[in-house]
This record gives C-alpha cells, structure tokens and sequence, in this order.
C-alpha cells in the first residue's frame, strides 16, 4: 500500500508542477494515476493533503540524510554543519520542489500555511539546536538569532543571483561563505547580550526541541536523564532530536530507530540508561 501510495505522490507531483496546483484537479490525479477516487481518498483526505503529504516526504528524507552524515561524522565541525544545510536545498532541488514550496509559503489556504510555519519553525529549531551543539549552551540566547541570520542569508544572496546574474548561485559555496562570517556575528551577540527574536518564537523553538506529547513518558524521562548525563557530547544531543524527528512522523520508522540506536550503541553499549533507552525504543517503534 505504500509503495502505490509513493507511486501516485509522484504522479500528483508531476501533475502539479506541469499544469499548477490548482489546475490540477483529484480527477487528473485519478485518472493519470488509474486508480479509483475511493483508493485516493484512502491515502489522501485531499488534493491538499496529497501536496503535504509529498512535501513533508521530502522535509523527511532531508533530517534523514542530514542525520546519516553525523552518524558518518568523526567529528562535529561548521564543514558539516554546512554540507547538513545544503542537504535540504539539494533534496528540493532533486525533487524539483522549490515551485511547490513557493506555492505553499504564499497560497492563502490556512492548512497550507500552517505547514508552511511549522516547516520554517522546524529548520529554525534544528538550526538552532545544531548551534548550540557546536558552541556550548552560552549559546542558547542567541541560537535562534544565528539560525535567522543564517537563513536570511541565504535566501537574499540566492534572490540577488537570480536577479543579476546569469550563471545559478553554487548554494554550497554560499553556505560555506556564510558560516565563515558566523563567529563574529556570534561573538557580538554575545559581548552585546543582544537579541531580536520575540519571547514567543523562544518558546516555540524549545517546544519543537522536546517531544511533543511525550514529556511524561518514560522514554522521555530516560532520554532527559541520559543527556544530562552525557551533554558534552554532541551524539547524543543529535541521537535525541532524529529519535524525536522519527517520534513525530504519522507512521515512525521502525528501521530508522534501530539504526540510531545501533550507531550510539558502539560507544554507550555499556550505558544502564541507554539500554534502558533502547529496550524502550524496542517496545515503542517494534523492532
């Protein structure tokens, strides 16, 4: 069932980026697809659903990679803190998403634009987050200042480029450029103590960093209690955020949990809590 439901994302993916969203309609899908309109709405509630269905694979498949490339890491530098950047525009560059995306961001439709904001909320967040891994929890007031400036960054040296420019923007070498920069955009927010990022998006950042719905759960008991027991080390605070990335899919993958537990495994095997950890992972997502 999910291999045919894949089938018919990509078709509908086609359709929309050949025709436009809202020329495309179910029955395009429907029939370019050769399935029946109940087999559509057993995977999809809508033609909106359909889009945040192939938008969010994508958003997926990107935390995925970035997440392997850590595990691959031997060590955690701004070289792979920016080729982990530059994995979600490839993503949406191979899936030739950036249409969809920008569809999405400026469509009026109000359950679009709330994946929209969580979308943009989330890659603040893990930005944020990876911050605070590579310079220490002095850090944290101004995380998510590093992560916007960051973003901003990129989104106006590529907009300029496709103004004035005729050769396409090289998005790796902008990545690079920027975080050469970052130290000392850093340092300023830190001798000056400034910020200028509302309460609001503090908190809202710090609630996508914990389990959402999960905080009294043992799992989460032993997941707070193994960092803060383990917190120097950026594993384990990256093992944390893909265990909960996996946690908040619609249908979490068994695989994936097996395979974070195995890669952290090779140096806390002998951890109480971790075992603890897994045997937990191993009841809750079936492996």
């Amino acid at each position: 069932m999910e291999e045919r439901r894949s089938t018919v994302m990509q078709i509908a993916q086609h359709l929309f980026l050949e025709k436009g969203f809202y020329q495309t309609s179910i029955q395009d899908i429907i029939q370019a697809a050769n399935i029946s309109k109940g087999t559509f709405y057993n995977y999809f509630s809508s033609k909106n659903d359909c889009l945040l269905a192939i938008l969010t694979r994508a958003q997926k498949e990107a935390f995925s990679r970035r997440a392997e490339l850590y595990r691959q890491a031997k060590e955690d530098t701004l070289n792979l803190f920016a080729k982990q950047i530059y994995i979600r525009m490839q993503v949406d560059k191979e899936e030739n998403l950036l249409p969809l995306f920008s569809f999405v961001f400026h469509t009026e439709a109000e359950e679009l634009r709330s994946f929209a904001k969580t979308y943009h909320l989330e890659e603040i967040a893990w930005l944020s987050q990876r911050f605070l891994q590579l310079y220490g929890p002095k850090m944290e007031p101004y995380a998510v200042d590093s992560a916007i400036f960051v973003l901003g960054l990129i989104q106006q040296y590529s907009l300029v480029w496709s103004f004035y420019a005729e050769e396409e923007i090289d998005i790796q070498a902008l990545i690079y450029f920027i975080l050469e920069a970052i130290d000392s955009y850093i340092r300023y927010l830190s001798e000056e103590k400034r910020s200028f990022v509302p309460t609001e998006l503090h908190q809202r950042v710090k609630e996508v960093w914990a389990v959402y719905g999960k905080g009294d759960s043992r799992l989460y008991r032993l997941l707070k209690e193994f960092y803060e027991k383990n917190k120097e080390d950026p594993k384990v605070a990256q093992f944390i955020e893909f265990l909960q990335e996996e946690d908040r899919r619609h249908q979490p993958r068994s695989f994936i949990v097996q395979s974070l537990c195995q890669a952290l495994g090779t140096s806390y095997s002998d951890d109480r809590l971790f075992k603890q950890i897994k045997k937990e992972c191993k009841k809750q997502f079936h492996f």
